[in-house]
């Protein structure tokens, strides 16, 4: 059993880290499409219809791409239990919950 959970969490690594840089190649392209917006704006006076919009969805995919191995960095570098996470998010959604 224990060989089992040693290997789901080696897989879990590596799928963390691939999510992670589907999030670094979502900043790289937004890098790139911003420069070349500049680059229109300033030399044809006529920027790429649109960046804005995709900025902030490249935004919210970088974002949501960076969560998990960032999770993933904070339980197995310190005592947290990841039990203790789960209830407390509960805890708090349910508090919330009942104030609303």
């Amino acid at each position: 059993m224990e060989r089992l959970i040693h290997r789901l969490e080696g897989a879990t690594i590596r799928v963390t880290r691939v999510i992670a840089l589907i999030g670094l190649a979502a900043l790289l392209i937004l890098a790139i499409i911003t420069m070349a917006d500049v680059a229109m704006r300033w030399l044809f006076n006529q920027p790429i219809t649109g960046v804005e919009d995709l900025a902030k969805l490249v935004v919210a995919i970088a974002i949501a791409a960076s969560i998990p191995i960032s999770a993933n960095t904070i339980i197995s570098s310190t005592n947290v239990n990841p039990v203790f996470l789960v209830i407390y998010t509960i805890s708090v959604i349910k508090v919330k919950e009942h104030i609303l």
